[in-house]
């Protein structure tokens, strides 16, 4: 949850250049992850499935801890597992052709 401040500024940063979130929640209860979601003021996919640690992405990626961030670019290909968040903003520049970090005209 802590992350989240951070993954909202790259979402509203590059959202209109192709860059989109998706949330895997690996909650028990669909209640508490819609709680969580309008508390955090969330707007981006969250696939859920009840099933926790057995849940097909955790379970077909190897996930062993959350959060774990994945950038993975337009053809499906995984760049990077784990980035740190502040690096986040970065890397989609990167992928975008926008090197400096993504603020090139600011």
């Amino acid at each position: 949850m802590a992350e989240i401040p951070t993954l909202k500024k790259i979402q509203d940063r590059f959202g209109s250049k192709g860059f989109a979130l998706l949330g895997i929640s690996l909650d028990e209860s669909r209640d508490a992850l819609d709680k969580k979601v309008k508390d955090a003021g969330l707007d981006w996919t969250i696939g859920f499935d009840g099933k926790r640690w057995q849940a097909g992405p955790a379970v077909r990626y190897n996930i062993h801890s959350i959060p774990s961030n994945w950038l993975i670019d337009r053809d499906g290909t995984i760049r990077k597992k784990n980035p740190e968040p502040e690096a986040i903003g970065e890397l989609v520049a990167e992928l975008l052709g926008e090197g400096d970090g993504g603020k090139k005209g600011e």
